[in-house]
Parts: structure tokens; sequence; C-alpha cells
């Protein structure tokens, strides 16, 4: 099999795993020569293929996007990246496709974005740059949205309930204006969980760690079991 230099942080990231060019391929459920193609600079990694890469493997997604081989590769929390973290991964397995797991991730990348957009709006304010942030805050959205194929339909299952009556108290109480707009979004998610839980083939089956990364992610490690000691047959243990 052709091996491709290490010009790109995919190879070096297949490196540090130990997986050649078939096995990455089989675990991001694309064809060997996409990942041949990717590392010899022929084809440019998507970031649908570049967060599927960090999902499966734990690698940080700005390392692996930026593809700059120079800078030692990290993990999603900004650690020094490692085969045994990869291996945690790959013992993660089919938990990683728990319903669970996903509702945790999008309600904690909703709180760390939260937090980011409330200081960029801060700061614009300061330097009285309001008008200028929304704008580009928009912007910023309609490209998500068109990424991810936004519907009609989701926006309606994330509005708040009773909104006109809501609007009545909010203009009382501007205070209760966060706390409402995540009602009917805590709420859809429920329910999506729900209906994910019905079709979940995939249970946990063993505890493990959470880790909260400052980019919205979760990093989860499985907990191992202990390895056991070999004992040699007592026909092959020495005599004292």
């Amino acid at each position: 099999m052709r091996i491709s230099p290490q010009r790109h942080t995919l190879a070096v990231l297949r490196n540090i795993s130990g997986l050649t060019q078939k096995e990455m391929a089989s675990i991001l459920e694309c064809s060997t020569p996409t990942v041949q193609a990717i590392e010899l600079g022929k084809l440019n990694l998507s970031d649908k293929l570049a967060g599927l890469v960090s999902h499966k493997t734990g690698i940080n997604l700005a390392w692996l996007l930026t593809n700059d081989v120079t800078q030692p590769p990290v993990d999603v929390d900004g650690e020094p990246y490692t085969k045994a973290l990869f291996e945690d991964y790959q013992a993660l397995g089919l938990q990683q496709k728990h319903p669970d797991l996903g509702a945790l991730q999008a309600l904690h990348s909703l709180t760390m974005n939260i937090r980011r957009l409330c200081a960029i709006q801060f700061r614009a304010y300061k330097n009285d740059d309001s008008a200028l942030c929304a704008y580009k805050l928009a912007k910023a959205f309609d490209d998500l949205e068109k990424h991810f194929g936004v519907t009609e339909e989701d926006r309606t299952a994330v509005k708040m309930p009773e909104s006109d009556k809501i609007a009545a108290e909010i203009k009382k109480i501007p205070q209760l204006a966060s706390g409402y707009l995540l009602e009917g979004f805590l709420t859809s998610m429920r329910l999506e969980s729900e209906k994910k839980q019905k079709k979940n083939k995939y249970p946990f089956t063993k505890s493990g760690e959470y880790v909260w990364t400052n980019d919205g992610q979760i990093r989860y490690t499985p907990e191992r079991e202990p390895q056991k000691t070999a004992v040699a047959p007592a026909s092959k243990r020495k005599k004292k």
C-alpha cells in the first residue's frame, strides 16, 4: 500500500494512532482513496469529515483543520495527543452513539457559546460597535443555518411556549428573558432525546469520566477494566 508523507495533520494523527489508511477510512466510514488523497494534499479535508475525525479520535478540531504539521497534535482539551487517548475513544465505541451523550454535548456547547456571545456583545458595546456586531452575528448565523440545514420546523420546535403571554411578562420583568428563551430549547431537546432513546441500540455499559472543554465539546473517557495478571500453571512454576 502506498504510504503518504506526513504533509497533512490527518497523516500525523494516523501515525500516532498506529492505523493504516484502510483502518482510518473504516473508522471514518469513507473510502481509502479519500484518506490517501487528503494526506497527499490532493483533496481538502471538509469541515464535516474533520468533525467526524475529532469525534471518533478525540483530536483537537482546530489543530486538524489548521493543517500545520509543525505544531504538536493536541486533544480536544488542548493536552498532548497520545495513542492511549485514541484507544480510549475506540474503547468508548458504541457508547458514543448514545443519545444522552449527544444531548449533553448540545447543552454544553450552548452554555459555552452563550457565554462567548455575551462577551462579544459586551466588548462591541464598550467599543461603540453594537451595530457592526449585530450584522456580523446575523451573517454568521445565516451561514451556520445554511450549513446545518435548519428548517422552519426547527425554529418552531425551540420557540417559547405561549410566546405572546410570555412577551408581556418579560416587558414587566426583563430578567425573565433568558429563562424563557431556554425553555423552548430544553423542551425540544427532551422530546428529541426520548425519540432517540426508543431507537437506541447502544446503552451505556461502563462508567467513565467527562471532561468539559473550553470550545464547547465533551471528552468522555470510559472506565477501563483492570488487567488481570496471568498466573503460570502449577506444573510450570519453579520449585524452591
